[in-house]
């Protein structure tokens, strides 16, 4: 479709994106229908979930486990699209069942994906089923293990398959070779929500309690930075919506403390990085989230911290003061350790040839970083 085509679009339809935002390289590439539906975004244009392999298994599961009271547990990873996940399926199934649990592994302690803690502690919980998220597509020996004790796993993952898919219930995957699926592209809370929306479906259960959650899924498309085409537009933009127009309570705590006005969009989602954290909030609440963040600084001796805080406090100061002198500024009425840091910077810029906007920029984010790690030190000590 040429640049005329889109403009008439444009003319005749209300648009969800500003023209200034338009890539027309990508547009050209359209069809008409694809055009109109890129600019107004629709709840219909979402694909039937039954169309991804091993839904019908997945949601079949779900059902006897409902049926016959078993315990579930929402298993997830550790970072924003992992966190999102288990947030979205965890309330999701909440709403009309309370047999279950959520379990998130120690980034530290467990590492990424399934761990063979989380078994073990779904075991000891009485777990019948677990619901993987954001992770399980190469944990083939830790469902091998789970097996073993009786407990089923359900994987709900995004990242390309091994060789060998887990023995796993259900495996929902669009990247699996043998699956269909039109778009390929979600993020791991999109295939939760997916997972969501074949149960809602099969059972009538109601769209508002899904559709409240896609606030949560448009921070996991932000978040894991996954291509902002088909459904995930579709999904990022009824959730930037909710943010914007009905924002849950720990978001609008988010955006109040960090004093951000105006309308939230899906750039400043991906760089507001305290948004990325509602998951965890709303699940642990911050007394957990810090003492997450605190593990790892504990077992790190004084001596090492001292050199830590000194040498980012080197190349922030250092950086900024430098990058300042080199725009009309002087080394008149600076500190000492400010004159010693401005000219290592100086001597080492000249020697390697780096661009001193670069230098400049560098500053800003080694001194966040330095009052970062001093707040989690003194709050440790």
């Amino acid at each position: 479709m040429d640049k005329d085509g889109i403009n008439m679009v444009l003319r005749n339809k209300s648009s969800a994106t500003p023209v200034s935002a338009v890539n027309w390289q990508g547009l050209q590439q359209m069809s008409v229908d694809e055009v109109k539906n890129y600019f107004n975004p629709n709840l219909n244009q979402l694909h039937d979930p039954f169309l991804m392999k091993d839904m019908d298994k997945s949601t079949n599961r779900i059902e006897q486990a409902l049926e016959e009271g078993q315990k579930i547990m929402v298993y997830g990873d550790y970072d924003v699209d992992g966190t999102t996940s288990v947030a979205l399926v965890y309330s999701f199934l909440s709403s009309f069942y309370d047999n279950l649990m959520y379990y998130i592994p120690d980034r530290y302690k467990e590492g990424y994906g399934i761990s063979i803690q989380g078994i073990d502690r779904a075991k000891k919980e009485g777990v019948d089923l677990i619901i993987a998220l954001d992770c399980g597509i190469k944990a083939n020996e830790k469902i091998e293990n789970a097996n073993s004790l009786k407990i089923d796993f359900i994987i709900c993952d995004h990242h390309t398959p091994g060789e060998e898919l887990p023995k796993a219930i259900a495996v929902l995957d669009p990247k699996r070779i043998d699956c269909n699926y039109p778009y390929k592209e979600l993020s791991g809370c999109g295939i939760g929500f997916k997972l969501c929306q074949a149960l809602n479906l099969k059972n009538s259960w109601g769209k508002d309690v899904l559709y409240n959650l896609l606030d949560l899924t448009a921070l996991s498309i932000a978040s894991d930075i996954v291509p902002l085409t088909g459904e995930n537009r579709v999904l990022a933009y009824f959730g930037l919506k909710l943010i914007n127009e009905k924002p849950r309570k720990s978001i609008a705590r988010l955006l109040e403390l960090a004093n951000k006005d105006g309308r939230i969009d899906i750039t400043a989602l991906v760089f507001f990085g305290a948004l990325g954290m509602v998951a965890i909030f709303d699940l642990f609440g911050f007394e957990r989230l810090r003492e997450r963040m605190e593990q790892p600084w504990k077992h790190i001796s004084f001596a090492t911290k001292i050199a830590l805080y000194f040498s980012l406090g080197l190349v922030g100061i250092g950086s900024i003061s430098y990058w300042l002198l080199e725009r009309g500024g002087t080394l008149d009425g600076m500190s000492p350790f400010g004159q010693f840091t401005t000219s290592v910077f100086q001597s080492a810029t000249r020697t390697s040839g780096f661009n001193t906007v670069d230098i400049g920029q560098v500053g800003v984010p080694m001194l966040f970083l330095l009052i970062i790690l001093m707040f989690i030190g003194s709050s440790s000590s």
